[in-house]
């Protein structure tokens, strides 16, 4: 998943506000698009609660800062 992963290199951003990971490799995902953040930026998760391996997320970079726990389960992270 190399290519999917750092595909956020080729959009030619300097910053988001917002950002959704879906799909493939969430985990390297989330730690991929750390430097594209900043204190305010909030990233979603989708499926994080139900899935016990996504938990590196909020371990080195993220903190949640809201998530589901019911139906189609959402997470959201600020960074640390």
């Amino acid at each position: 998943f190399h290519d999917y992963i750092n595909a956020v290199h080729s959009l030619n951003v300097n910053k988001f506000d917002r950002v959704l990971i879906d799909g493939r490799a969430r985990v390297d995902c989330a730690f991929e698009i750390s430097s594209y953040l900043d204190k305010n930026s909030i990233i979603f998760v989708h499926d994080y609660t139900n899935r016990d391996y996504y938990s590196n997320i909020s371990k080195k970079y993220y903190k949640i800062i809201f998530q589901t726990y019911e139906g189609q389960t959402l997470a959201a992270f600020k960074l640390r």
